[in-house]
């Protein structure tokens, strides 16, 4: 294959010739196309300029990989808000697998639990939403819609919601909201649900511990949501263990 591609190769030196031109540099020179030197010159001072006044950051092209990637914008803007969601998500499945277990859920229900949370329909507006520049925890001018959970672009926060109304009819825990009803391990979990997010935020906000399940649940048992006979199956099930 490259025998054939050397041996059928076009002469550049014919080619500008045949155009009218002596040489290369007159062909550049008349045609009044940049040098390759111009090019990567033109190239360094894109990257290493100072945004335009106004502009917060920006996504500059990259030299190569690494810290230049960093400086550009595209770190903070792509890659760790999508770090920072995929740890939230890991830990709050982790935190209901263990809270389920207290109650006795299936395991193979906890491992289940938000799996929906890693399509593309959820995972982008959430990480946008939570962990996105125009977002809540973000930066940017254009947070100008206010949310229960503080500020937000208002084209990210419309993308959450669809995201988070799909959430919920795709997960049954969830069901208590659209008025579906529920089995009654599904009724343990989200109990979990309400423990592992109440946790989550926490741990955001505050440097002190998060008390256990137990003294959680202990300290909210007469005022969750949830049917009588879910109270007393886990106010039984805690007395026992």
């Amino acid at each position: 294959m490259a025998k054939f591609f050397k041996e059928e190769s076009y002469d550049l030196t014919q080619v500008h010739q045949a155009l009218g031109y002596d040489s290369k540099a007159e062909y550049r020179h008349n045609r009044n196309l940049p040098t390759s030197h111009a090019i990567r010159r033109l190239g360094a001072e894109w990257i290493h300029r100072q945004p335009p006044k106004g502009i917060l950051k920006e996504v500059k092209i990259p030299i190569n990989y690494g810290e230049q990637l960093k400086t550009a914008g595209f770190w903070q803007d792509n890659i760790k808000p999508n770090l920072e969601y995929g740890k939230y998500l890991g830990k709050h499945k982790y935190y209901v697998y263990k809270a389920g277990r207290k109650m006795d859920v299936p395991r193979i229900k906890l491992l289940k639990h938000d799996l929906s949370k890693f399509r593309p329909s959820e995972w982008r507006p959430y990480t946008a939403f939570w962990f996105g520049p125009k977002g809540v925890t973000g930066d940017t001018p254009n947070r100008v819609v206010q949310t229960r959970y503080g500020f937000s672009d208002p084209i990210v926060y419309g993308n959450f919601l669809i995201a988070r109304d799909k959430h919920f009819q795709r997960n049954p825990h969830h069901f208590h909201k659209l008025n579906k009803p529920q089995d009654f391990n599904t009724k343990l979990e989200m109990v979990a649900d309400w423990y592992s997010a109440n946790r989550g935020i926490h741990e955001q906000i505050s440097n002190r511990p998060f008390p256990t399940f137990r003294k959680w649940y202990m300290s909210r048992h007469n005022t969750l949501k949830v049917s009588p006979d879910v109270i007393m199956y886990i106010d039984n099930y805690l007395n026992t263990k």
